[in-house]
């Protein structure tokens, strides 16, 4: 296992996308920021492991993205104000780009459920999936619609 990969609760810890990608490549996964580990979350999507966290992450790259949102989950969160597991990205492990920056290409997507029942951009649209999406250390999503060249 590389440096970049130690383990956390008895599942690989990855400390790069890249690391990740060796790992899971094309495979379908939700992901979800997790708040007491400060790191995403990795579940399966398909396989034995399906719906069972398989890896934590401070990077994850995706594409062929969608944003989940329970609404269920979203109005206890207003109810109790208090956070709980209720949204995730899901889609396709895969290599990432160059670091994704805030450009015509890429755009910044956030979720505060106080404020919205979906995943915003700075303009207050809101996206319920893309082509590309990057989830950083800090908690930042950053999108894109376009997708790269070899996948057009």
């Amino acid at each position: 296992m590389s440096n970049e990969t130690q383990w956390l609760r008895g599942k690989p810890y990855h400390r790069s996308a890249e690391a990740l990608n060796k790992a899971l490549s094309g495979q379908r996964v939700r992901v979800y920021k997790n708040l007491h580990l400060d790191c995403w979350s990795i579940k399966a999507m398909e396989g034995e492991d399906k719906g069972k966290v398989i890896a934590y992450s401070d990077e994850v790259t995706l594409t062929q993205v969608r944003f989940v949102i329970s609404e269920a989950g979203r109005k206890r969160v207003l109810r109790e104000k208090k956070k709980n597991v209720h949204a995730y990205v899901e889609g396709k492990v895969r290599q990432p780009m160059k670091t994704p920056t805030y450009t015509d290409d890429f755009f910044g997507l956030r979720y505060n459920p106080y404020e919205s029942c979906g995943f915003e951009d700075e303009y207050k649209r809101q996206w319920w999936a893309v082509f590309y999406c990057h989830l950083n250390h800090g908690g930042k999503v950053v999108a894109s619609n376009m997708p790269t060249q070899g996948e057009l």
